[in-house]
Parts: C-alpha cells; structure tokens; sequence
C-alpha cells in the first residue's frame, strides 16, 4: 500500500530512468500493510481497533518467545506497545529486540497509561513516538494516521530503493558475468581493465596482464565432443582463480581464451604467477578427460610499470601486447609462458 506521495514520486523514477522493475513493483503493490501489538488488555485493545484503520495481524498480551524471530522475518509497518503495569516486562523485551533484531528497521509506536507510569519508566530510548492513550479519541485518530502516514512512507523508499538497487545490480551482473563460466565476460574485463589502468597512472603501482588460451580447444571439442569442452571451460576458471589472490581479476575473454588482471604486481611475481598456472592446468585431470595433462595451455603476460603508462588510450596497446605474447607462446610450441615488460608505441 503505497502513499500517494511516494507513488508519485517512485512513478516518475521508473520513467526517467526506464526501469522495469520498479514499474512492475508499482503494479503491483496494492497488498495491505499490517501492524503487530503487544501488552494490551482486551479492554485497551478494542480501543486500538477502533482508532487504527491497518490491520492488527498479530497481537500479544505478552511477548511469546518467538516474536523476535517473526519481526525479523516479516516485519510489520510498526510495533504497538503498550505500556502499564506491565513495564518492566516490556522494557526487557524491548531491549532483547534491540539486541537481537537484524532485519529491517522497525518502527514502534508505545502507548502509556499515564495514570500508571512514572516519568522515569516512559519508553523513550526504544520508541519512535510516545502517546497517552488517555487523549481523546480524535486526537489520537489525528496522531496515529499522521504516524502511519510516515511509517508507511518510509517503508515504501526503503522497499523500492533496496529493490530497484537489486534490479540494476542483477542486470549488471547479468551483462558482465559469463554464464558458463561464472567469471566476468569482455565487457566485464573492459570495465575492470580501464580502472585498474587508471589507478596505475595515479597511484603509481605496477599491474599485471595475463591471457590464457587452452591448447589445440577444437581438436578437444572435435573428439570428445562440445558439451566436454564446454566442460572444460567450466572446469579451468576454479583451477586458474586458485592459483591467483583475491584481488586479481578474472575474465573469460571468449571461446577458450581466458584473461587475468594483477594489481600491484611486479613483472618478476607476474611471471611467477603465469607459470603457476600452467602447471596447475598441466597437472589437472580434468572430469571427462582420460588423464591428466590431456588439457594444456598457453599464456602471454605482461608487466606494465607506472612510468610507462601515460594515456588513456594506451590499454588498447597493451591488450595487443599481450595477445601477440598469448601467440608468441603458441608458436614457440604450445604449453608454455611468453612474458615482457610492456613498452609503449612511439608517440
């Protein structure tokens, strides 16, 4: 149920940024929100009802056991408290809350007989707002649908936000991961590559390339068929991202051609790095295939040092460089490493 107010605001969102997501969820969000209640007698509870127009789906006299873990799992658009004789009790449970819940933040509304508690037990420190539930009827109406009214607002932005921020981060995901594979695809790498390149040129720390290409690939698919390649693929991206840190980027370039970005990596520890992952697919029995060694590959690193890289457009270059050491190890006989310093083209 969403606000007027929000709608709108969510509405013209969704148009200018033309997403899908948030236009379905407009759509579709008509169901009721409900509230929870707990410590009222049945005489302060018919009196809640009848000022409150939301449903009151769940409602204790006292706090059972599992009412923490409800509220973390579905919370309500608030927590009605009352508060009475039975303050102390409340206070405990209101401090366990907040202690132990660890879902989305929720809003809690007490209700005091001011006749029955001292100013000292007043609810402040856990509650959003604080109303004697002897005021007048009309006064209360006024000051719970105004409540309400924020509650629900606040709600509604940090549904739709958390939504719509998922929508965009799976459609990112979508466009830069390789479904195969499971590592980032060539736009991923693009993406990737011109930020750390940036970061070499205003940091001043080396990085490192490395392109893998899985040796005679076609005769694989030819004899063992393409879902066994495929299987291949599948199975070398865990063999490569073990040999390598967590910082170091990895990417399916296309076909069985894969790609490593190295931050802060000296071309001694990248070469290093290069040869650890030959051998580890060297010595890999890969499932499907009749031993190990049946999958090789070949591998062209490159160092790129700080001081020469100036441009922008220098990645380009050095993408080429690195290509042309991928085929310079193919043609020096397959399953092994070519590795240079990157220098860049005269200017």
């Amino acid at each position: 149920m969403l606000s007027p107010k929000s709608r709108e605001a969510l509405q013209n969102l969704a148009e200018l940024e033309q997403d899908t997501a948030l236009r379905a969820f407009l759509s579709s969000s008509n169901s009721l929100t409900r509230l929870a209640a707990i410590g009222f007698s049945e005489t302060a509870m018919l009196r809640l009802s009848d000022l409150v127009t939301i449903p009151i789906q769940d409602q204790h006299s006292s706090p059972p056991d599992d009412l923490i873990e409800r509220l973390d799992k579905d919370p309500p658009l608030a927590l009605l408290v009352y508060v009475g004789e039975n303050a102390a009790e409340i206070h405990l449970f209101m401090e366990e809350l907040r202690e132990e819940n660890r879902g989305a933040p929720l809003s809690i509304v007490a209700f005091v007989d001011s006749a029955m508690v001292a100013m000292s037990a007043l609810p402040h420190s856990w509650a959003d707002a604080v109303i004697p539930l002897d005021l007048s009827k009309d006064v209360l109406k006024g000051h719970l649908e105004r409540l309400f009214d924020i509650f629900l607002t606040q709600k509604d932005l940090t549904t739709v936000f958390l939504a719509h921020s998922v929508s965009r981060s799976q459609f990112r995901k979508a466009a830069y991961m390789d479904s195969l594979t499971g590592v980032m695809n060539f736009v991923g790498f693009q993406d990737v590559a011109a930020r750390e390149l940036s970061r070499v040129r205003r940091v001043g720390q080396p990085l490192g390339l490395i392109m893998i290409d899985i040796d005679h690939f076609k005769k694989i698919n030819d004899t063992f068929g393409h879902p066994q390649g495929n299987a291949v693929l599948k199975q070398l991206a865990p063999i490569i991202r073990t040999q390598t840190r967590d910082l170091d980027a990895h990417f399916r370039l296309g076909g069985e051609e894969f790609g490593i970005l190295l931050p802060r990596t000296s071309f001694e520890n990248l070469a290093v790095v290069a040869e650890r992952v030959r051998k580890a697919v060297e010595s890999a029995h890969f499932t499907g295939m009749p031993s190990a060694g049946a999958v090789k590959v070949s591998l062209g690193a490159l160092g790129v040092e700080p001081q020469k890289s100036r441009r922008p457009e220098d990645w380009n270059a050095m993408y080429s460089a690195a290509d042309e050491l991928l085929y310079l190890a193919k043609g020096q006989g397959r399953n092994r490493v070519a590795a240079r310093l990157y220098e860049p083209p005269p200017a």
